[in-house]
This record gives structure tokens, C-alpha cells and sequence, in this order.
């Protein structure tokens, strides 16, 4: 797993703002204080399975923050599942607190508000999944985060499991080539949260909305990929498609073009894909044209796709302030 931040490579009086800058670009946008007296040291690797994002993190005592104000400057949702390795982690959410050991795990939702609180040394791999890749409806959203998952249940050992050897594989495997066994995670993942929360499972049209949307974040670098070719590959019509898509505010086309959108956005911002042209990301995510795709990205997110490349490169972090 490719470290992308190491303390020890700077100096003492860089290493907090340079740890707060690391956890924006490869987390999401959080407000993180450090509390110890000690010089700092810490250490964030990451990889990926696809659109999964796995990343493993080791610091000092500190309380990290999801505000709402960062949330809505935040152009990306995830569901994260968080693994601790090593010393204490407090999970916080919707008045719920997830209070994990080693081996112990929690989910929260990046689009709402949260605190994860470290109060000793510690170290945590995080499981980054898209949001919308779980096809969960809102009430199912709501009652997953800051709920604690013991290693002694059968569901939970599995589902440990599972995480561990997808890390595994991340580490080993070509991200492009891994795509389709992240999407597989998708459904092995919701499948077991679901049953160790004990939740009422989804309704059947959620569950095959969260197939359809699984099969086309699979299938978004082919060209052919449209509303008759994805009913087809479900046994469905595509006016059952339409209808499944009609309760989420988008047609099936424009589902389609967002995620594409979406992908292509974040391997531009990947510091490993800065040696590939846009137009070649552009066709890597299902886009005939490039020019197209320079109007339907500037239409999405109000600037053309090299201003977002040269942005993601130097985005700002406001500065840390040690407490």
C-alpha cells in the first residue's frame, strides 16, 4: 500500500499542517485537532479497489471533525467503514457513540455530521465506499452510523474478514482489473451490515436499484452502456429501469453520465494518472468525445477539466491550529 504521507520525511514544525493537508486530500475534508505535547508523528497509505478506497492511518491523540460547513463544500458522499488496528477510537453520529478496540468496526455516513476521537496513539484502516453505490434508502443510512460491530458474531467475523482480504487485494491488484470485485464488495458489504445491525432489509426495488447502479459503475468505460443494454443484463424492461430511477429525480441517462462524470473527476485529481491526457481519462469513463465531455464536466462543475486537474494539485488547507 503506497504511503503518501510519513512524518519522519519532514520537519518537526511542518508535520501537523502537512498531516492535516494529507487527511483532506485522501479522506474527505475534516477539521482535525492534535492534543499531545510529543512531537508528532504519523503515517496515511492508500489504495484502491476500483471506486473503493481503502486507507490505513497511524498518529498521535487527536479528535477529527466533519462540520456542516465542510460537508457543503464537499462535492463527494461516502459511507466509510472503519476498522481499528491499534489503541481506542470513538465513533460519533446522529447522537450515537461507537466505542471500538482492535478488531472492532463502525460505519458512518460523510453527509452528515461526525466526530472520531482517538484518545491515546492508534491506527484505523478506513473502507471508503461511494454513497450512492449501496442504493440504501435514507432511513437505512441513518440507522447504520456509530454503531459498534463486535468480532464475536459470525457476520461480523466474516465481514472483517472480507475487509481484511479486500486490503489485501487492493495492494496486490491493478485497479482498473479489481473494478467488478468492488462492486461484488458492494453487495457482499451491504448484505452482512444489514444482517449484524439486524435492520429490515430494503425494499425489492431498492435492492435492484442498488443492483443497477452496481452493474453501471461496472460497466462505465463501455461505450454501448444505456437504459436497453442495462434492462437487458437485469431481465427487465426499460420501462421498469425508467420507473426504478423515476423515485431517485434522474433518468437513467443522466445517472449514467454523472457517474461517468464522477469517475473521470477523480482519476484527474489521482496523483498516479497525472501522466494520462484528458482525453484519455475521458474515454477510460465512457466518453466518445472529448470535447463533449469538456462541456457536459465545465456543465457538472463549473470549470473545464484542466482547471480541475491544476486544482486538485494545490488545493489549499486551511491552516491547523495545535491545541
Amino acid at each position: 500500500m503506497p504511503v503518501v504521507y510519513e512524518s519522519a520525511d519532514f520537519s518537526p514544525t511542518d508535520r501537523v499542517a502537512l498531516w492535516h493537508e494529507s487527511v483532506w486530500r485522501h479522506y474527505v475534508p475534516l477539521d482535525v485537532s492534535v492534543r499531545d505535547v510529543r512531537p508528532f508523528t504519523g503515517q496515511v497509505a492508500t489504495d484502491y479497489l476500483g471506486d473503493l478506497r481503502v486507507a490505513t492511518a497511524r498518529s498521535r491523540p487527536q479528535t477529527i471533525r466533519r462540520t456542516a460547513s465542510l460537508i457543503s463544500a464537499s462535492s463527494q458522499a461516502y459511507l466509510m467503514v472503519g476498522v481499528q488496528a491499534h489503541g481506542t477510537g470513538v465513533v460519533a453520529q446522529h447522537g450515537r457513540e461507537a466505542v471500538l478496540a482492535p478488531g472492532e468496526m463502525a460505519f458512518w455516513d460523510t453527509e452528515s455530521p461526525y466526530d472520531i476521537h482517538f484518545p491515546t496513539d492508534w491506527a484505523m484502516t478506513v473502507y471508503q465506499f461511494p454513497r450512492q453505490s449501496f442504493g440504501w434508502s435514507e432511513a437505512t443510512i441513518a440507522a447504520t452510523p456509530a454503531v459498534a460491530l463486535r468480532p464475536e458474531g459470525s457476520g461480523s467475523r466474516l465481514l472483517g474478514q472480507f475487509l481484511g482480504q479486500l486490503a489485501v487485494t487492493a495492494a496486490a491488484g491493478d485497479q482498473q482489473d479489481n473494478g467488478p470485485l468492488a462492486v461484488r464488495a458492494v453487495d457482499l458489504v451491504g448484505t452482512l451490515v444489514q444482517q449484524v445491525l439486524g435492520g429490515e432489509p430494503d425494499t425489492r426495488d431498492e435492492l435492484l436499484l442498488s443492483r443497477v447502479r452496481a452493474h453501471i459503475d461496472a460497466h462505465l468505460a463501455d461505450r454501448d452502456l444505456g437504459p436497453a443494454a442495462i434492462a437487458q443484463a437485469h431481465g427487465i424492461s426499460v420501462r421498469c429501469l425508467q420507473r426504478l430511477f423515476r423515485q431517485t429525480g434522474q433518468t437513467v441517462t443522466e445517472h449514467v453520465r454523472q457517474r461517468r462524470l464522477e469517475l473521470a473527476r477523480r482519476e484527474l485529481a489521482n496523483p498516479r494518472s497525472r501522466h494520462r491526457t484528458i482525453a484519455a481519462v475521458a474515454r477510460s469513463a465512457g466518453f466518445v468525445d472529448a470535447a463533449h465531455f469538456s462541456r457536459c464536466f465545465r456543465e457538472a462543475y463549473g470549470e473545464t477539466p484542466r482547471q480541475w486537474t491544476a486544482r486538485a494539485c494545490l488545493t489549499p488547507v486551511p491552516q491547523l491550529r495545535e491545541a
